[in-house]
C-alpha cells in the first residue's frame, strides 16, 4: 500500500492540521488585565491599580558626531527603582 493513500486518511490529516493551526491562533485575556491594560499586559501610562505608585524620571540625552564617529546615549540617573518610569529624551 505504498504510493496511494485513502482519501479518508488524507482528509483526517488535513483536519488535524487545520485544527492545530486554529488552536494556535486562539488567545485569552490576561487574568490581571482590565480596562487600563493592553494586550501583552502592558499598563497604559498614567493609570495605576493601586493609586500609590510613584513614577521615576530618567533623562536621556542623544548625541551624534555627524557621521564621523559613533552615536551616543547618556542617561541620568543610571538606575531607577522598579515601577513606573518616565523617559525625557533630548536630541
Amino acid at each position: 500500500m505504498t504510493g496511494r493513500r485513502s482519501p479518508l486518511f488524507v482528509m483526517g490529516v488535513a483536519l488535524i492540521g487545520a485544527l492545530g493551526a486554529l488552536a494556535g491562533c486562539a488567545s485569552t485575556a490576561p487574568a490581571t488585565g482590565g480596562t487600563n491594560t493592553i494586550e501583552g499586559g502592558v499598563r497604559i501610562p498614567g493609570t495605576s491599580s493601586t493609586g500609590s505608585a510613584t513614577t521615576s524620571k530618567v533623562n536621556v540625552a542623544l548625541g551624534d558626531s555627524s557621521g564621523v564617529g559613533p552615536m551616543s546615549l547618556t542617561v541620568s540617573p543610571a538606575t531607577a527603582p522598579a515601577g513606573n518610569v518616565t523617559f525625557v529624551v533630548k536630541n
